[in-house]
């Protein structure tokens, strides 16, 4: 009877250690898989700021001319190396006084976006961790606006012509170059704001990003 009994505790035994092993196995094999796969050389996680110059695209308001800025920020996530979702905001600001009307277009950018990286290479002697690298991507979302133009007399400020708010869908398209923490580009906004699409070239920096320190 005790040999029954040692028998069939010794055979429980063996079948737990058995069903053991397999999970540690298994649990191995996630945490060795999941690591193989995290084998990106770039940070996930990164903000983009910058400044530009935009340039009319289409038929000025009222045929005035314009001296424009834009400014924006963009944090944005890198599903892989070289691909990137992100939010954008931008607000591009027009003003003009030509002696007669004073014009401003105020236009606010929300855009999701999608960048395609191309892997770093060396540009340059000095680019020791072949961090340059080339982006082109789209944005798509919302735009909203304000146009506004008085009048003056003598200088001042006399009455408006226009006064109109809205908000209309915006896309954009870009491509630009990467090197270090900086980066340049050219893009083409379509705002939804009659007369206002535009053309910019901007600088910028980013924070967080770049490559992996091995």
């Amino acid at each position: 009877m005790k040999t029954l009994l040692t028998k069939t505790s010794n055979t429980k035994f063996t079948g737990f250690s058995k069903k053991v092993f397999a999970f540690v196995l298994f649990i191995s094999g996630c945490i060795i898989s999941a690591h193989a796969q995290d084998s990106s050389v770039y940070k996930k996680f990164r903000i983009d700021f910058g400044i530009g110059a935009p340039g009319s695209a289409g038929k000025k308001l009222e045929g005035l001319e314009e001296l424009s800025g834009i400014a924006y920020v963009e944090p944005n996530y890198a599903v892989h190396d070289n691909f990137a979702v992100g939010l954008r905001y931008a607000e591009v600001y027009a003003f003009n006084y030509d002696g007669k009307d004073v014009s401003d277009k105020n236009n606010n950018l929300f855009l999701a976006t999608a960048n395609f990286r191309t892997n770093g290479f060396n540009l340059t002697r000095w680019d020791y961790r072949n961090s340059s690298r080339i982006v082109a991507g789209i944005g798509i979302g919302m735009n909203n606006y304000h146009n506004r133009i008085d009048t003056t007399f003598f200088g001042l400020p006399f009455g408006e012509k226009v006064n109109k708010s809205a908000t209309a869908f915006a896309f954009m398209t870009r491509l630009g170059y990467e090197a270090g923490k900086f980066t340049i580009g050219a893009d083409y906004t379509y705002t939804g704001n009659k007369g206002a699409n535009f053309i910019a070239f901007e600088l910028g920096f980013y924070l967080g990003g770049g490559k992996k320190n091995k």
